[in-house]
């Protein structure tokens, strides 16, 4: 998306997001992929590896110093719907990926216990 136009979109935009309305569009996207002849969400699994591509060279980036933070927002959303994308193909509930996302961060608590950082 246009650099600018992105800005001032942004600018105007709701910090709260309708989770039915992304995800009914998510799901619109995945079925209008149906005609490819290939498997539900064949497409759209491509369109998250390549949004998860594009979040990665943006952090490349901004280690090197010559990081847009607004490019990296874009991105960042953009990796949320691809996440969303996953979620539906794949047939993972919310709830699901919260347990799994809670057992990630005990072993992240406790690998910084171990450390003495936390």
């Amino acid at each position: 998306m246009d650099r600018e136009k992105f800005i001032a979109q942004l600018n105007v935009e709701e910090e709260d997001t309708d989770r039915q309305r992304i995800m009914d569009a998510v799901k619109k996207s995945i079925e209008s992929n149906l005609r490819d002849g290939n498997a539900r969400g064949h497409r759209n699994l491509i369109i998250a590896m390549e949004e998860l591509s594009e979040l990665s060279r943006e952090l490349s980036k901004r280690l090197r110093g010559k990081g847009d933070p607004y490019r990296i927002l874009e991105e960042l959303a953009d990796v949320q719907l691809a996440i969303y994308y996953v979620q539906e193909i794949c047939g993972i509930s919310d709830g699901e990926l919260n347990k799994a996302i809670n057992v990630k961060t005990r072993r992240l608590e406790e690998s910084q216990d171990k450390r003495g950082n936390r």
